[in-house]
């Protein structure tokens, strides 16, 4: 039985991090990173997350058992259109993309691929971060993996694909696209407005003093905004039905302030505190 061979599309912190992983769960298999940077390609291979790297697509993929493609959510769709170009007939491919359901319409509205199946993931890991130089082969370790279902999918490559996780990360969560876009909308993607919002409105003389408490809230504002900008846009109907929940809840806070209403400001930091710790169980 001949060693499988995955390639990886995209080499920054997620597919670098992905391509250490698999050459670690996977030691025979050949791990090839796709890159228009042959910086990047050299820095994957110097660390350790590919065994071989190209700038094009047709040596990379000729062979590929299964390919990832690990870039930002607006670039998945034309990547995708390329990749059927040179793959073999039959060859699963997978994203790590933070919203599927638009990847999905799209898919849809295009009709079949050629030669490729696509099925849509989603590894709940990442950071600050950025960069195929803080590329961490235990970033997946123990994090959920949402994989979305739909009725055209290929159930062989379905099933390839959540076995491929499970080895990766252990805890495959299957749902819809939908589903899953509501889900991240609030865990994900309204705290990240939340944490960017406060980072934003605070002065330059109170960050002076900022310490622990503000820099943990605050930290994922860090992200890179030319990342975040296609997520944010590409999931955006439910960003804003949840903004406007939140809105609401924000306005019955002010209003607990301005009235002196201890009680309700109390019940609300209570729930508030029983609520997290549940995360912290988990």
């Amino acid at each position: 039985m001949r060693s499988q061979t995955f390639v990886i599309v995209g080499l920054g912190l997620l597919g670098g991090s992905l391509g250490g992983a698999l050459r670690e769960k996977f030691p025979k298999a050949r791990i090839i990173g796709v890159s228009r940077s042959k910086i990047k390609i050299r820095l994957a291979r110097h660390k350790k997350c590919i065994t071989s790297g190209f700038t094009s697509f047709q040596p990379a993929l000729k062979k590929a058992d299964m390919v990832f493609v690990c870039t930002p959510v607006d670039t998945i769709i034309p990547l995708l259109k390329k990749i059927d170009q040179y793959a073999k007939p039959g060859t699963p491919v997978t994203d790590v993309g933070s919203t599927k359901s638009q990847i999905l319409r799209s898919v849809q509205k295009r009709g079949a691929f050629k030669h490729i199946h696509f099925i849509g993931s989603h590894p709940m890991a990442g950071s600050h971060l950025t960069g195929i130089s803080h590329a961490d082969s235990h970033l997946y370790d123990h994090s959920f993996v949402f994989v979305t279902k739909h009725p055209k999918m290929n159930s062989k490559a379905f099933r390839q694909v959540i076995a491929l996780w499970k080895r990766i990360c252990g805890r495959v969560i299957i749902l819809t696209p939908e589903q899953h876009d509501k889900i991240v909308s609030e865990i994900s993607h309204l705290p990240h407005v939340i944490a960017s919002l406060l980072a934003e409105i605070a002065s330059s003389t109170s960050l002076k003093y900022a310490s622990t408490g503000f820099r943990d809230t605050t930290r994922v504002a860090q992200g890179d905004s030319a990342l975040w900008l296609p997520i944010l846009m590409t999931n955006r109907n439910n960003l804003v039905r949840l903004l406007s929940r939140f809105r609401k809840r924000v306005q019955a806070l002010e209003d607990y302030l301005r009235r002196g209403n201890t009680g309700r400001l109390s019940a609300f930091l209570k729930k508030a505190v029983k609520k997290r710790q549940k995360i912290a169980l988990k």
